[in-house]
């Protein structure tokens, strides 16, 4: 992190400290992997113990984390200050962080992408939740949250943080898109990216509603380019009522100075 940034420190990063010397003696003695470090696994009496995802501490966690590096990580959430996504719809983030930034982010970002836990899709879930309620009002008409399609239909992150919303706000899940071809969003460029186009499924032919009476949310784990969300948006036909829910926003809603 350099100075002049705002942030505080982050214990341990760059360097085989803390979380990174532990990851290594519980993947390569136990075979254990990163997303399942939980110490119940293998001692049952220390259920409530794991080791911290960034700091390394032996601790009970939250997320992933310690209590520290969790407040820490709270320097990385959205308020109702940030610069809104330039677009035709309203995006929500829990976490907002430029590339390089932070290296807590980006390992809790890799883990849960990798499976995660769902007891952990869900404490974020509610702490998203926590600030969305308080930073506008909740929609009155029919919510229906629609992830970010994925190869096959398969359960990926994006499903995952959709599911661990749609329990914690009581609303339902419909997967109605897919991709009109294969197109690998990671490592591609900004234009590439912005080519991405979906379509609409039979669930979302053989609805009943008016679609312009359904308050739409579009769920993804990342918002970098904001090209998935305005390709869902225009997939469903521009629809009055639709908003973007995310984990976490990369470099897109605030710039950090």
């Amino acid at each position: 992190m350099g100075k002049g940034s705002g942030l505080p420190p982050q214990r341990g990063s760059g360097s085989l400290k803390g979380v990174d010397m532990i990851s290594m003696f519980l993947q390569g003695l136990f075979k254990i992997p990163a997303k399942d470090r939980n110490l119940g696994s293998l001692f049952p009496g220390l259920s409530h113990l794991g080791c911290c995802l960034h700091c390394g501490s032996l601790t009970p966690l939250q997320g992933f984390f310690c209590d520290s590096c969790q407040q820490v990580l709270r320097h990385y959430e959205t308020s109702e200050r940030d610069i809104p996504f330039r677009g035709p719809f309203t995006v929500h983030a829990l976490f907002n962080w430029n590339a390089g930034e932070s290296d807590m982010l980006s390992r809790l970002f890799v883990v849960l992408k990798g499976g995660g836990v769902p007891e952990v899709w869900q404490f974020y879930a509610r702490r998203f939740l926590a600030r969305r309620r308080a930073s506008a009002q909740w929609p009155s008409s029919k919510i229906y949250i629609v992830p970010a399609p994925s190869v096959k239909q398969k359960e990926d992150h994006a499903f995952r943080w959709a599911r661990a919303l749609a329990v914690e706000a009581d609303v339902e899940i419909l997967r109605i898109f897919s991709k009109v071809a294969a197109q690998k969003q990671r490592g591609a460029t900004k234009k590439r990216r912005a080519q991405i186009r979906l379509r609409t499924n039979e669930n979302f032919a053989n609805m009943s509603e008016d679609p312009n009476e359904i308050h739409w949310i579009f769920v993804d784990d990342i918002l970098t380019t904001g090209a998935t969300a305005t390709a869902a948006y225009q997939a469903l036909g521009r629809p009055r009522h639709f908003e973007v829910w995310v984990l976490g926003s990369r470099g897109v809603l605030l710039r950090r100075t």
